[in-house]
């Protein structure tokens, strides 16, 4: 006679696959949230340099202009759009800087002003100047800075406004 053994009985197939499947996808997704972690880190770290060196860019250039009179009335832009004239600054190692674009101010063009956080309508242009892309020896231009990652899609831009230097006895420092 033959007892019955029905602490003896394993587990099936079937219960083996599923819990493997379920640890899978487990292990599958944590490795998912990691990768996607990791690489916004890096790329946030990319646009925290590149804010840096766009920074470092912009004072390289505002020390050209104050200390070594670099400031150029109608600084000529190169076929590809830079200008090469304000072009100073090199960059580290994996990093690119360029001056992608430059403005005139026009003392005697339209000026439109922002528009104010109040309800009611904005106010009408006035004739208190405006930049564009023709040299109205105004004194003031407006550089577009750009600097990026080497082998990445990050870029960081910044606007910069420099003024002629008021040297002693220059006409406008009078």
């Amino acid at each position: 006679m033959r007892g019955k053994h029905v602490l003896d009985r394993g587990e099936t197939l079937v219960e083996l696959l599923v819990a493997i499947t379920i640890l899978g996808m487990t292990v599958l997704a944590a490795i998912g949230g990691l990768t996607t972690s990791i690489m916004a880190s890096d790329r946030h770290q990319k646009h925290a340099m590149a804010g840096v060196q766009v920074r470092a860019f912009a004072e390289a250039i505002q020390g050209f202009v104050v200390h070594n009179s670099g400031y150029l009335e109608c600084a000529p832009v190169a076929p590809n759009g830079t200008v090469p004239h304000y072009q100073i600054y090199t960059p580290p190692s994996g990093f690119a800087a360029v001056v992608t674009g430059i403005a005139y101010w026009n003392p005697a063009g339209p000026f439109t002003p922002a528009p104010l956080p109040t309800a009611g309508p904005s106010p009408p242009p006035t004739t208190a100047g405006s930049f564009s892309g023709t040299c109205q020896n105004g004194g003031v231009q407006r550089l577009s800075l750009q600097v990026t990652v080497n082998g990445s899609t990050v870029t960081e831009q910044m606007d910069i406004y420099i003024r002629r230097p008021c040297l002693p006895g220059a006409p406008l420092c009078a």
